[in-house]
């Protein structure tokens, strides 16, 4: 289990062990040739089960106990075939930041949206993420200290991609 080195500020030290369990699940669903959704979820237990310092039984940071995604997306056929849609929901429990766990990250949820257009190997996309500006923060862990980050604000992307 590595664990802040308390004599320094970018060093961790190994003290103990700990466990994870859990499951995921991954669906992708194409119902017809135009409709895809996907989803996909985890649950996962992470313990401290042995250690000279850290209580046995603290979570361990920054693995939130459920996590997961849903989208969808719309192939257009016809007059407009090439032109897409999609809209996708992502995720998290809170999740510890610390050892000893004294402080916790919040739950959240994310959406996001895109649309592109293919032809002839190319593919244009505008994809935007975080669609409600959600206030969010995710554990982080940086130079063995343990700190949370803020999560993307509303953000577009415009991608060209060519496939050869």
């Amino acid at each position: 289990m590595p664990t802040p080195d308390p004599s320094t500020f970018v060093t961790s030290l190994q003290t103990g062990e700990q466990e994870s369990t859990g499951v995921e699940l991954d669906q992708d669903w194409e119902p017809t040739a135009q409709v895809s959704v996907l989803f996909s979820t985890a649950f996962t237990e992470s313990e401290v089960t042995e250690d000279i310092t850290i209580p046995v039984g603290d979570a361990v940071p920054r693995v939130p106990e459920q996590s997961g995604r849903l989208a969808a997306r719309y192939r257009i056929d016809g007059a407009l075939e090439g032109l897409g849609a999609g809209l996708g929901l992502t995720w998290a429990s809170e999740a510890e930041i610390t050892l000893p766990n004294t402080f916790q990250s919040d739950d959240y949820a994310v959406f996001d949206a895109q649309v592109s257009y293919e032809w002839d190997g190319y593919r244009l996309g505008l994809n935007v993420q975080n669609l409600t500006d959600e206030d969010y923060f995710t554990p982080y862990q940086y130079f063995a200290q343990a700190v949370v980050r803020p999560g993307a604000p509303l953000s577009a992307f415009v991608t060209l991609s060519a496939d050869f």
